[in-house]
C-alpha cells in the first residue's frame, strides 16, 4: 500500500433513498470525508426490518419522503425496535416545520440534499454522541450491578451479633457488629468498651436498669458516637442473662444499623413540610387525582381558579370543574391515560369551565408512586389567559407595523418612480433643446438651462438621500463587505470630480495620504457615501480659502480619513445637533446653501453600519475639520 494513501475508516451505512443519483452522491461525500462504507439500500419498512436484522449499523441516512416509505415511518420502526442507532434525515423538499417535527420524533438531524458540506462533521457528530449513550448505558448497567452486588451483602451481613458484660466489655461480636461501629475488625472493636461510644453516658445505665426490670428490649433505640464524630442510630432486641441469684451478669443481642432510615425519616418529614408549605402558599392551582379520576386534593389557588369550594371539588370527578359537555370525555381520558401510565408532562391548553368562562393553562403532569399506596397524580395548573393575550396582542401589532413598513417602503419606492420619472423627461429634454439650440441661445437661455439642470439634480439627490435614510431606519439596508482600497477606489475618483466644483469656486481643494496600507475591509458604498458627502459639505460651504482631504495611520494602526475647510463653520450649539436627520443651522427660504439636512445624517449612520467614529471640529467664520476613524 502507498504509504501517502489516506487510510480510510469503516462505516456500517443504512441508506433509506429511492433515487440511485442520491445515493451516489451521499457515498462520494462519505468517501471524501474519509470514510469507507458498507452500504445497504432498502426502499420499504419490510426492506429496513430486514436489514436490521441482518446486522448492526453505525448509522442511518434517510430519504424524507418516498412513493412507498418516508422518514417519519422509518423513525417509527426503530423506535419499536428500541435501537439506539443514529438517524440523520436527508431530503431535497423538507420544510422548517417538518425537519421540526422528525426532530422531535427521534431523528438527530437533517440536511438538504443541497447542502451536503454538512454531512461529514453531522455524522462525525452523531457517531461521537453514539458512542458517549453506549458508554453511559455501560456505567449504568455496571453501577446497577455493583450494587446489587452491595445489596446481597448489606442484607446477608446486616445483623450485628453481641455479648457484653454489665460494664460494657465486649465479650463475644460477629464483624457486622464491628462495622456497625466503624471498626475494621472484631479484633479492633473488642479492645473497646461500648459504654465508651454512647452518645449520652447516661444513657447506659438507664439501658442497663431497663434490662434488671424488664429482663429483655425489645427494638430498642439508642444512639452513639463513633471514633470520626458521626452519630448512628441503632435499634436491637436484648435480653439480659442473670445468675442464680438473680444478679444481671451479661447481655445478649443484636443490632441492626437504622441510621439511614431515621434520616430518611426526618428528611421525609421535613419534604413533607416543604411540600405542604408549596401546597398551601403556591398562586398555581395543584390537584392529586386517583386512577379513577377522583380528585383527591386540591389546593386554595385550584379552587380559586375554577370557582369552586373545596367541598365542591374534593371527593368529586376531576371532570366536574370543566363544561358538563366535555366531563364524560375529559375522565374517560383521563382513566385511559392512567392505566396505560402514559400522561402529558407539560401542555398549554384552552379549555371552557364550568360556568363558560374560558381559561388558557398550563399544564404539568406527574405520577406519584409511594410506598404501600396506590399511584396517584399530582397536576400544577397555572393561568396564562392573560400572557396569551397579551402575546396575541404583540403579534397583531408586529403584524401591523410590518404591514406599516411595507406599506412606506411601497409608498417610497412610488414616490421615488413617480419623481424621478418626469425628472429624467425633463433633464433630457433640456439637454436636447440646449443642444439644438445652442448656436442661437443667448445669456438669459443659457442661463435657464442651467439652473433647470441644477434644479432636477437637487430633487434627485433629495429622494435618494430620503430612500437611503428610509433603508436603514427601516432595516432594509444590507452590507456587502470586501477589501477596498480607499485611496485607488474611492477617495481619487472623487476628488477629481469634485475639483471642477472647487475650481468653479477659486477654491485650493488638495489630497495627500501618507497610510502605508490604504486597503479597508468595508461596504464599498458606505464609505464612498462618507467621504463623498464630508468633501461635498467642505466645497459647498466654502467661499475662500481651502479645502483638504488626507489619509493617514494612527498608532493604533487605524485608517483615519480627515476633511478640513476654511468655511463658514459652525456654533457649539449647533454641533450637538449636527448629525440629526432635516436639521441645518440657518432656517427657511433666507438661508445661504440648499439642502434637506439629511446629508450628514446619512454619514453618522454610515459610519456606525462601518464600525468607524466620526469626529468634528468647527468654529464660526474659521472653519471645519471632520475626523472618520475606521476600525479595521
Amino acid at each position: 500500500m502507498n504509504l501517502n494513501e489516506k487510510i480510510k475508516i469503516p462505516i456500517r451505512v443504512l441508506i433509506i433513498e429511492d433515487s440511485n443519483d442520491d445515493k451516489e452522491l451521499l457515498l462520494l461525500e462519505l468517501i471524501r470525508g474519509g470514510y469507507n462504507p458498507d452500504y445497504i439500500v432498502v426502499e420499504t419498512s419490510e426492506e429496513l426490518n430486514y436489514a436490521l436484522d441482518r446486522q448492526t449499523w453505525d448509522i442511518i441516512l434517510s430519504d424524507y419522503s418516498m412513493p412507498n416509505f418516508d422518514g417519519l415511518a422509518a423513525l417509527n420502526i426503530i423506535k419499536s425496535r428500541e435501537i439506539d442507532i443514529p438517524f440523520i434525515i436527508i431530503s431535497g423538499t423538507i420544510g422548517e416545520d417538518v425537519a421540526v417535527n422528525a426532530m422531535r420524533a427521534g431523528a438527530q438531524d437533517y440536511l438538504m440534499k443541497g447542502q451536503l458540506k454538512r454531512l461529514i462533521p453531522a455524522i462525525e457528530r452523531e457517531l461521537q454522541e453514539a458512542k458517549i449513550r453506549v458508554q453511559r448505558k455501560q456505567a449504568i448497567e455496571d453501577l446497577r450491578q455493583s450494587e446489587l452486588k452491595y445489596k446481597r451483602l448489606f442484607e446477608n451481613d446486616l445483623t450485628g451479633d453481641f455479648i457484653t458484660a454489665v460494664d460494657g466489655t465486649i465479650l463475644l461480636c460477629n464483624n457486622s457488629f464491628a462495622k456497625i461501629f466503624g471498626f475494621s475488625s472484631v479484633s479492633e472493636i473488642m479492645k473497646t468498651n461500648i459504654s465508651e461510644l454512647y452518645l449520652n453516658p447516661q444513657a447506659r445505665d438507664i439501658f442497663i436498669n431497663l434490662i434488671r426490670e424488664k429482663k429483655k428490649a425489645e427494638e430498642y433505640e439508642q444512639q452513639f458516637i463513633l471514633r470520626n464524630g458521626k452519630i448512628i442510630t441503632v435499634i436491637g432486641n436484648i435480653i439480659g442473662d442473670f445468675n442464680e441469684n438473680g444478679d444481671l451478669v451479661q447481655l445478649t443481642g443484636y443490632l441492626f444499623d437504622i441510621t439511614t432510615r431515621k434520616n430518611a425519616e426526618e428528611a421525609l418529614k421535613e419534604s413533607e413540610k416543604k411540600f405542604r408549605s408549596v401546597w398551601e402558599k403556591s398562586t398555581d392551582g395543584m390537584r392529586i387525582t386517583n386512577e379513577e379520576g377522583i380528585a383527591l386534593l386540591v389546593n386554595d389557588s385550584y379552587c380559586k381558579l375554577f370557582k369552586k369550594s373545596h367541598d365542591e371539588i374534593e371527593g368529586k370527578p376531576m371532570s366536574a370543574v370543566y363544561q358538563e359537555s366535555r366531563r364524560d370525555y375529559i375522565l374517560e381520558k383521563h382513566q385511559q391515560r392512567f392505566r396505560a401510565r402514559v400522561i402529558p408532562e407539560h401542555i398549554e391548553r384552552e379549555i371552557i369551565i364550568w360556568n363558560g368562562e374560558k381559561l388558557h393553562l398550563d399544564l404539568s403532569n406527574t405520577f406519584l408512586n409511594i410506598a404501600n399506596q396506590p399511584t396517584v397524580s399530582l397536576s400544577v395548573f397555572r393561568d396564562i389567559t392573560e400572557r396569551k393575550q397579551f402575546e396575541k396582542e404583540i403579534i397583531q401589532s408586529k403584524e401591523k407595523a410590518e404591514e406599516s413598513e411595507k406599506l412606506k417602503t411601497e409608498f417610497l419606492a412610488q414616490m421615488s418612480h413617480e419623481i424621478r420619472t418626469p425628472l429624467n423627461i425633463i433633464i433630457s429634454n433640456s439637454s436636447y433643446l440646449k443642444q439644438e439650440l445652442k448656436e442661437s441661445l443667448n445669456e438669459n437661455f443659457q442661463f435657464c438651462f442651467t439652473s433647470m439642470d441644477i434644479a432636477s439634480k437637487r430633487i434627485i439627490r433629495t429622494v435618494d438621500l430620503i430612500l437611503n435614510m428610509s433603508e436603514i431606519q427601516t432595516g432594509s439596508f444590507n452590507l456587502w463587505k470586501n477589501n477596498v482600497d480607499l485611496v485607488s477606489q474611492i477617495i481619487t475618483p472623487l476628488v477629481k470630480e469634485h475639483s471642477i466644483l472647487a475650481k468653479n469656486k477659486n477654491i485650493n481643494f488638495n489630497f495627500k495620504s501618507i497610510a502605508n496600507n490604504s486597503t479597508l475591509y468595508c461596504d464599498e458604498y458606505c464609505v464612498t457615501q462618507i467621504i463623498a458627502n464630508l468633501i461635498d459639505n467642505a466645497i459647498k460651504y466654502t467661499s475662500k480659502g481651502n479645502v483638504e482631504v488626507s489619509l493617514f495611520e494612527n498608532e493604533k494602526a487605524q485608517l483615519v480619513l480627515e476633511v478640513s475647510d476654511t468655511g463658514e463653520g459652525m456654533s457649539k450649539t449647533f454641533l450637538s445637533k449636527l448629525f440629526e436627520p432635516f436639521v441645518q443651522e440657518e432656517q427657511g427660504y433666507k438661508r445661504k446653501f440648499d439642502g434637506n439636512g439629511l446629508g450628514l445624517a446619512l454619514v453618522k449612520k454610515y459610519c456606525d453600519l462601518s464600525n468607524a467614529e466620526i469626529v468634528v471640529e468647527s468654529s464660526k467664520n474659521v472653519g471645519t475639520k471632520f475626523c472618520v476613524i475606521f476600525n479595521r
